[in-house]
């Protein structure tokens, strides 16, 4: 099958084995796979990863194969993946507690990922998608359960809020935030004046020495900052400043992926307009210079029949 592999420092479109499915996986021939900064990170070696590897882990396909232990899932079934892959060994495993499994490995990282013909998956993973949600917009699930993990902020609709950075992700947070009833919640691009000691949240989806900063400034004595992107370089901060407004941090990784899922198919979020261009696995290279010249619309490689 075709794959998009990493080895070393070098990405390149390979011939390679079609996967082998253990007792618990399913086999999925992948439709379409989206293009995220991690894929991007992944690949220019900014973060660690096993090696070689297949790159790419937001995606929607079709089960055409289930191991002996697989009975959650039928063959020709639509569906999409949840990326990251519990240890299913650990204490919180054992009580089924998935989300606060601190083992996990991640599609496209650790293991083999999306940018490919087909995917094995552990079942356990993989859900399925209603017939009229299209592999396109199911693809998105990922994104939608990460920006979902909001919802688990000590925040309220009531409050005051910001989303700091003008990207993607801080509009699919903000329709997310909307579709819970928050209603004063705006976002903010760098460069723009900032209102000083006002806002009871701030979540971020840009952070850097300098966006920490603004946010500190920002936000009211005893507010909250929710901690949301996935920055892989370290940032600092001053902590005089911190000291004076009394803030609070919290982080947040990911919310329900069947809420995700229902959320897109019930079109409480509409994700219509952040769905960008549609490249061959042929055509990476130009795919992942496009995807760093702008982060309003999520680009996606179609494999199948998407």
């Amino acid at each position: 099958m075709k794959a998009l592999v990493k080895q070393n420092e070098v990405v390149t479109l390979q011939d390679v084995t079609l996967p082998q499915i253990a007792a618990n996986q399913v086999l999925i021939k992948v439709a379409c796979a989206s293009l995220c900064r991690t894929d991007v990170f992944a690949a220019e070696g900014k973060i660690a990863t096993k090696n070689p590897l297949i790159l790419g882990h937001e995606m929607a396909g079709t089960v055409v194969e289930t191991g002996s232990n697989a009975t959650l899932l039928v063959n020709q079934e639509r569906v999409t993946v949840n990326p990251v892959i519990p240890c299913y060994s650990c204490d919180f495993c054992m009580r089924e507690e998935y989300s606060d499994c601190q083992n996990t490995k991640f599609l496209g990282v650790w293991l083999d990922g999306a940018f490919a013909e087909y995917i094995a998956v552990d079942q356990r993973c993989v859900y399925p998608i209603a017939d009229d949600l299209s592999f396109v917009e199911a693809t998105y699930s990922e994104p939608v359960a990460a920006s979902l993990a909001v919802i688990k902020a000590d925040i309220k609709p009531q409050h005051c809020g910001l989303i700091y950075g003008d990207n993607r992700i801080a509009h699919l947070t903000l329709r997310i935030l909307e579709a819970h009833g928050f209603d004063n919640v705006t976002i903010h691009s760098t460069g723009q004046n900032l209102i000083l000691n006002h806002y009871d949240f701030i979540i971020e989806t840009l952070a850097t020495t300098k966006t920490l900063s603004d946010m500190i400034a920002a936000i009211r004595p005893r507010g909250l900052i929710v901690f949301k992107s996935r920055q892989y370089q370290a940032v600092n901060l001053q902590l005089h400043k911190i000291l004076a407004k009394e803030p609070r941090f919290q982080a947040v990784n990911y919310g329900c992926f069947k809420e995700a899922i229902q959320l897109l198919s019930s079109r409480k979020i509409q994700v219509s307009d952040l769905i960008g261009q549609m490249y061959r696995l042929d055509d990476f290279e130009e795919a992942f210079q496009d995807s760093l010249k702008s982060e309003a619309r999520k680009l996606f490689f179609q494999i199948g029949n998407a």
